[in-house]
């Protein structure tokens, strides 16, 4: 199968915008609400590197019952802000 970010996969790209960096699995979660209409859970990712910045990243996730579609809401924190590709 390769590499892949799955479902709800998010990363940061580099000033150039061609390479990726990208989380690891979650190492932690906590669940919000368990229905039964929506079911909500929060996911928290180990630190990670993005091109020498220590990136956070946490999700929470919802699903509504009778929907076939997942809400991902995603937080993400650097120490210091990316920066911004120059203008052409």
């Amino acid at each position: 199968m390769g590499t892949s970010r799955g479902v709800g996969g998010t990363g940061v790209l580099d000033i150039d915008g061609e390479k990726l960096y990208v989380s690891r699995n979650f190492a932690t979660y906590r669940v919000l609400a368990t229905g039964p209409i929506r079911t909500v859970f929060e996911l928290t990712y180990a630190p990670w590197d993005a091109a020498g910045r220590e990136v956070t990243e946490k999700k929470i996730i919802s699903l509504d019952l009778g929907s076939n579609l997942t809400r991902y809401e995603v937080m993400m924190t650097a120490p210091t802000p990316r920066p911004t590709a120059p203008s052409a």
